[in-house]
């Protein structure tokens, strides 16, 4: 089954300036000649660099999907902060942890989208994602619950990585992505950084 999420019923006070703005961004990025390798600088712009016009399309729905619920929850400013705070955490741990040879790097969006995702599951699980799919011969649109969804997503990483034949290091930064959003989510709300209006997983 493929899912690509295209809108959320959760609310959203104001244009997703931040949301559209990163999205222009990476497509910006993608038209520019890069390099990437691993200083602390490369660490923000990596998140911008892409392997292909797939990749980047993918990212830029899921970034869209949970974007909206996300700044939705933080505003324009605390969404940014989020987003950067997530891709530059995942980034050094990325080097750290799981990229050891010298040729190996990092890019894309994607595991600060999972970060997106873990805040999202945080903060408003049972909101639902609207989202196009394809499951064999079938194909439309339906509704999921963030819950729902984001379990879709770690099933969708697990079986790729386990089983897939993508090596299990890529999943495993996308789950890691997460790991690091429901951390932050959770010590946003410890600390009252953002109101969910009662939408939040308790805690």
């Amino acid at each position: 089954m493929f899912v690509l999420p295209y809108n959320t019923d959760a609310p959203l006070y104001h244009p997703p300036r931040g949301t559209i703005g990163l999205m222009l961004l990476n497509c910006v990025v993608w038209l520019l000649p890069h390099g990437v390798g691993w200083t602390p600088v490369q660490w923000g712009t990596s998140l911008f660099v892409h392997a292909s016009i797939l990749h980047l399309l993918g990212n830029l729905f899921f970034l869209w999907g949970f974007g909206l619920i996300v700044e939705g929850k933080a505003g324009l400013w605390g969404f940014l902060m989020f987003y950067l705070s997530l891709g530059m955490t995942a980034s050094v741990l990325e080097q750290g942890l799981f990229l050891t040879g010298e040729r190996t790097i990092s890019l894309g969006a994607s595991s600060v989208i999972y970060g997106l995702m873990g805040l999202a599951l945080i903060w408003s699980p049972w909101n639902e994602i609207h989202v196009f799919y394809v499951a064999g011969l079938k194909w439309g649109q339906t509704e999921l619950s963030v819950v729902a969804f984001s379990g879709l997503l770690v099933l969708k990483s697990l079986l790729v990585g386990l089983v897939g034949g993508v090596p299990l290091q890529t999943e495993s930064l996308h789950l890691l992505g997460s790991v690091l959003g429901m951390l932050l989510g959770l010590l946003a709300l410890k600390f009252r950084w953002v109101d969910c209006e009662g939408w939040d997983l308790p805690t």
